[in-house]
Parts: structure tokens; C-alpha cells; sequence
């Protein structure tokens, strides 16, 4: 119930027997120019019938009539959606839910594997079912997301536990660190939850940057007490560490929570949730470690002596690097701050999500399909109110595509609508119809009985009925069918790959153009598209950038 319709092939039959009545008026004009001029010029051995636009030749050998036919029927779409060897048969499958939540997507690729696995054992033949497409991304980044943070979190705080470790050279000191910062993180997400209800892409790092934040405050808080316990019993010790190094870690949390509290600021929703929960995690993490630590330490101190911090250690002698040591650093560090200013602005962002994801593609099959059917699994959708506004747009993306200078060609493919196939031109169409029949009826008997089959097939196409809305098969009109049947749609293909950042913005462009040349037509549009959403997140990004970076320093 949660796929509105799953197909594999195209409805060949119906486009080859109704071409008549599907093609452009402007395509049968042409047609019947050609084929006048071809009988009238007595050409006995062409199949051409005006299908190409070179001079007519007097003679043409069976060879270049197959040619010719081959030419003409690329323009036709395979039957089956398959790869080019034939080992691959795609199954388009369109959800009809009506929002595609992460949960929803990993329910529904596990109830379609259970029916696929199903008739795959019923056949009892060797097939193998695989997954692509929009949905299968957002599960692999997703988990791979999930999975990711996982692995950082352990590795952050075995990190931390180990240079802690080596800091202190007490395990109990390393532990009792990191206590108060699990529970001030375990409260920051418990915050997130009760907020926001979930986290995102960006405030799912919470975890390693609270550590590596948050165990400052103990780290200076045990090393001075150890400074301390030289001459001072362990509680006079604390007494004397506590105050010393409280106002300073309450000076450094305050700056890191009004640094990162700015992005609440930004407009990008990922940063102001993340803002939020971070600083309020870096404030909780100075709570916790000066309400919680002085306590552990002092009770395990009373039982287990030395176990925390070091005894009546002695001065330890201050380690000094030689001095042509230091001298290299203050005169080199200029020098890599100078080259860091100079490549800033050459620092570009990286956009491209199967250049993220970092282990390959995300979406192998879904990039297989897209190849062998010549078309993205995810064109732009747009919305309009009728057939004909769906027309006037197309006619807007034509001539964008005209006007487009971009030396690769442009990044429109195509636009697909039901204003493709339904024509309220009958009365001019119908007589250039008629001519050309009868055109094909003045070919000399042998081209005819050469070539019957093929004229035959002609002749039934341009003998076609007009055709309604009504008449088009459901299988083509879904497509362009909203689950609520309010409008229409408009299918907007891109010519190249999205994956590169240029090409994405100029896509969104042409997109955003037509949108707007649409409504200073009265045409109503509304648009769904992925890349739209993409590029407009990192515009807000880019517009962020500034404003966090400017503020956060004042802060």
C-alpha cells in the first residue's frame, strides 16, 4: 500500500500507432513538406519520408533505408527499462506516502525486499533484487551518518581517557574527569530531546566536541590541585585549587557558550539547533565538573590516599626546549600565518555528497538505472494548475534553453508534461494528416513493396484519432498526476550531473528564472525539487558564514 505504482517498461505500442495525434503540430508540417518534396521529385528507392534533413539523394541502397529507420527509431524509448547488456531489469517504484521520513524509507525497503525475496524463491530462477534511488541515499547516508558517530564518540573518549591518563598518570583522575562530562552531555541530549526532538547532521558531533571541550576544566582543576598537595593536606589543597581555577575555566566556558550560542542567530536550522545545545552542553560541563569532582575526589582520597592526585610530590623540574628551538617557532609561525591568510580565499566548500560520503557511491544502482535510461531518477517537479499552463511553461524552458550561452551546452535536458500529447490543434492538424497519407500513397509500388511493413506501421500513425486527456494511458498520465489529482505536473531534467557544485547552482538558476518568468505570466508554480533544497542550504551556509564568524569573535 505504500508504493503508488511500480512499472518496467514503456507504452511502445500506443506512442507508435497514436504518433500522429501525439507529435507536435510543427513536427507534421514538416513531415508533409518532406514527403511532398520527396514524391514530387520522383525519388523511387528513399525511405527517408522526410525524417532527416539532408539533401534528397536519387538512389538509396536497402543499407542506408535500414540506416535511416534505425535513426528513427532512437527517438522511440525502449520497452523494457534495462542496461545495455541486458543483465539488469529496473523496476521504477513510486511511494505514495506523502512525506519520506528516514523511518519511513527503511520500513518500506524492508517490506519491498520481503515481497521481492518472496517472488524471487516462487520463480525458483537465480534473480537477484538490488536498490536505488532517492530513498536508498537517504537510508546509506543516514546510516552511514549513524554509524560514523558511533565510531567518533568511542574513539573520542578513549582518546581523551588515554591522554588523560598520561596527563595525570592516575586512571582514577582520568575517570573522574569524564564523569561529570558524560553526565553534563547525557543532560545537554536530554535537553535536545525535550527541545528540538531530535539532532542533526551537524549537532550529532555534540558528543566528541563536548568531550574535547568539556574535560579543560577538570584537567586544570586536578593538575593544580596536585600543584597544591606539595605543601597542603588533599582538602586545604582543593580549597586552594577550587577558587583559583574556577573563575578562569567559568571565564573560558562563557566564552565558548556565547561563541557557539551566535549560530542561534543563523538562519540555517541546523546551526541554531546545534548552537543551542552546545552551549548549553559547555555551561553544564563547567557545572557538573566543579559540583561533582572536588566530591569524588575528596571521598576517594579519604579511603583510597594517592589514588587521585599525587602525594607530597616533589618540584618537578620544568622541561625547556633549546632556545634555537623557540627562535624557529616565533620566526616561522608569521610566516605559516601569512600563507594561511593568502589561501583563505582559495579554501572552496565542498558540496557534493558522493564526495562525502568517502567510501564510493552511495547509490550504485540508482546510478546505473539513470545511465541506461538516459535520465535523472530525480527531475524537478513543478507544480501547476492545467495542461495549458503546463504548455506555457515548457515554452518558457525552450527558450531558456535557446538563450543559454554556457559552452557545454545547456543544462536543461528536457521538460516533459501532458501538454506534450494532448493538442487542441485538430483543425489544423487533421488536413496536414490527411496529406500526408495520401502522399504516401503516391510512393511508387516498389518502395511499397519493399518496404510494406514499415509504411504500413507509418500510414497507421498518421491515421490516428484526436486524442483527449482521457485517451493517454493511466501508466503515462500518472507520472504527472499529484495523489490528490489537484494540477498537474511538469518534469524539469538536467542535461549533466548534479554532483558538481557549478552545474547545481546553474540548474537551480534556470530553474528559479522559469519559475519567475512563469508567474509574470499569471502561471501559478510550486516546486519540488532536492537540488533546489541542496543549493538553497548552502546559501544560507555561505550567508551565515560572515555573520557567525564576525559575531562570535565580538562575543
Amino acid at each position: 500500500p505504500e508504493i503508488r505504482y511500480a512499472e518496467y517498461k514503456n507504452d511502445v505500442p500506443f506512442f507508435r500507432k497514436n504518433a500522429g495525434s501525439l507529435l507536435p503540430l510543427e513536427e507534421v508540417q514538416r513531415i508533409r513538406r518532406d514527403l511532398d518534396a520527396k514524391v514530387k521529385e520522383g525519388i523511387e528507392d528513399s525511405m527517408d519520408l522526410g525524417l532527416d534533413d539532408e539533401a534528397p539523394k536519387k538512389k538509396t541502397d536497402d543499407a542506408e533505408i535500414e540506416k535511416m529507420i534505425g535513426d528513427y527509431e532512437k527517438a522511440i524509448p525502449p520497452e523494457l527499462m534495462e542496461d545495455k547488456e541486458k543483465t539488469e531489469l529496473y523496476i521504477l517504484a513510486k511511494p505514495g506516502l506523502a512525506s519520506l521520513g528516514v523511518d519511513e524509507v527503511k520500513k518500506l525497503l524492508v517490506q519491498v525486499d520481503h515481497v521481492a525475496q518472496a517472488q524471487i524463491q516462487a520463480s525458483g530462477k537465480p534473480f537477484k533484487a538490488e536498490y536505488g534511488g532517492p530513498a536508498v541515499f537517504m537510508k546509506v547516508f543516514n546510516d552511514g551518518v549513524s554509524k560514523d558517530l558511533g565510531v567518533i564518540s568511542i574513539v573520542a573518549l578513549g582518546a581523551a581517557a588515554t591522554l588523560l591518563l598520561l596527563a595525570t598518570r592516575r586512571p582514577f583522575a582520568s575517570l573522574f574527569i569524564l564523569l561529570p562530562i558524560a553526565g553534563a552531555i547525557a543532560c545537554s541530549l536530554g535537553v535536545a530531546a525535550f527541545t528540538i526532538g531530535h539532532l542533526n547532521i551537524i549537532s550529532s558531533l555534540l558528543v566528541a566536541i563536548l568531550l574535547g571541550l568539556g574535560v579543560e576544566f577538570g584537567i586544570h582543576l586536578v593538575l593544580r590541585t596536585n600543584e597544591a598537595r606539595v605543601h597542603l593536606p588533599i582538602e586545604e589543597a582543593l580549597l586552594e585549587a577550587v577558587p583559583e581555577t574556577m573563575e578562569g575555566a567559568f571565564t573560558g566556558a562563557i566564552t565558548n557558550a556565547a561563541a557557539f550560542f551566535v549560530l542561534v542567530f543563523a538562519s540555517f536550522s541546523a546551526y541554531r539547533q546545534f548552537g543551542m545545545i552546545a552551549a548549553i552542553g559547555i555551561l553544564l560541563s563547567w557545572l557538573f565538573t566543579y559540583t561533582l569532582l572536588p566530591a569524588l575526589i575528596i571521598l576517594t582520597e579519604r579511603f583510597l590516599p594517592g589514588w587521585v592526585i599525587r602525594a607530597n610530590q616533589g618540584k618537578q623540574a620544568r622541561f625547556m626546549p633549546p632556545r634555537w628551538v623557540l627562535w624557529g617557532i616565533v620566526a616561522g609561525l608569521p610566516l605559516v600565518a601569512i600563507a594561511g591568510v593568502w589561501a583563505l580565499p582559495r579554501v572552496g566548500l565542498e558540496r557534493s555528497f558522493n564526495a562525502l560520503n568517502g567510501d564510493g557511491m552511495p547509490d550504485p544502482v540508482g546510478h546505473r538505472a539513470s545511465v541506461a535510461m538516459g535520465s535523472t531518477l530525480t527531475p524537478a517537479f513543478i507544480w501547476v494548475r492545467s495542461v495549458d499552463d503546463a504548455k506555457k511553461l515548457e515554452e518558457i524552458v525552450a527558450t531558456l534553453k535557446k538563450e543559454d550561452k554556457n559552452p557545454r551546452g545547456s543544462i536543461i535536458q528536457s521538460t516533459v508534461s501532458l501538454g506534450r500529447v494532448v493538442h487542441d490543434d485538430w483543425a489544423e492538424r487533421k488536413p496536414n494528416l490527411d496529406a500526408i497519407k495520401k502522399a504516401l500513397h503516391r510512393l511508387p509500388d516498389d518502395v511499397w513493396k519493399k518496404h510494406e511493413a514499415r509504411l504500413t506501421e507509418f500510414e497507421t500513425a498518421v491515421s490516428a484519432p484526436e486524442l483527449g486527456l482521457k485517451d493517454i494511458p493511466e501508466t503515462f498520465r500518472r507520472k504527472f498526476t499529484p495523489l490528490d489529482d489537484d494540477g498537474t505536473f511538469v518534469l524539469f531534467s538536467p542535461s549533466r550531473s548534479m554532483d558538481d557544485a557549478n552545474e547545481l547552482d546553474d540548474f537551480v538558476d534556470t530553474l528559479e528564472i522559469a519559475v519567475d518568468r512563469a508567474k509574470k505570466q499569471g502561471i501559478e508554480t510550486r516546486v519540488m525539487s532536492e537540488n533546489r533544497i541542496a543549493v538553497h542550504i548552502f546559501r544560507q551556509v555561505f550567508a551565515d558564514a560572515p555573520f557567525i564568524a564576525w559575531s562570535a569573535t565580538l562575543v
